[in-house]
């Protein structure tokens, strides 16, 4: 099930609790498809998005889906990739971002966040990780 269909149901129910899945599976996401996704639950939900993301790990859940696994190092350097693609779409709207995985142009995304920088929460461990995340 998509993380966020639920997630918008349960923020219907307040007004002042903050709402984002954790973590999504960036492996699983295509970073334009998915900052469309959050900037419009942020805007549904006036502004209560935390977006929690992770390079994903579970060999199981990529066997679900049909997602080959790649290894370590290339989920976090596409991870890395993907975060500053949506940290530039979420804020801007707009991104060129040139990397070995992930290549965009997009003028402009079509949706706004309501939040002037939506809080992006990263899931994961290692040393990659923890550098990623800091950036």
């Amino acid at each position: 099930m998509d993380p966020f269909l639920p997630l918008l149901v349960a923020a219907e129910a307040t007004s002042e609790l903050r709402f984002g899945p954790l973590v999504v599976n960036n492996e699983f996401n295509n970073p334009v498809l998915l900052a469309r996704t959050a900037a419009s639950f942020d805007r549904l939900t006036e502004g209560r998005l935390v977006l929690g993301m992770g390079a994903g790990y579970a060999r199981s859940e990529h066997e679900a889906a049909d997602i080959p696994l790649r290894k370590p190092g290339a989920r976090v350097t596409r991870f890395g990739e993907s975060l500053v693609g949506l940290r530039s779409l979420l804020d801007d709207g707009s991104v060129i971002c040139r990397g070995e995985h992930i290549n965009l142009s997009i003028e402009d995304l079509g949706v706004r966040a309501v939040q002037k920088r939506v809080p992006i929460l990263v899931g994961g461990h290692g040393p990659r990780v923890v550098a990623v995340a800091a950036r």
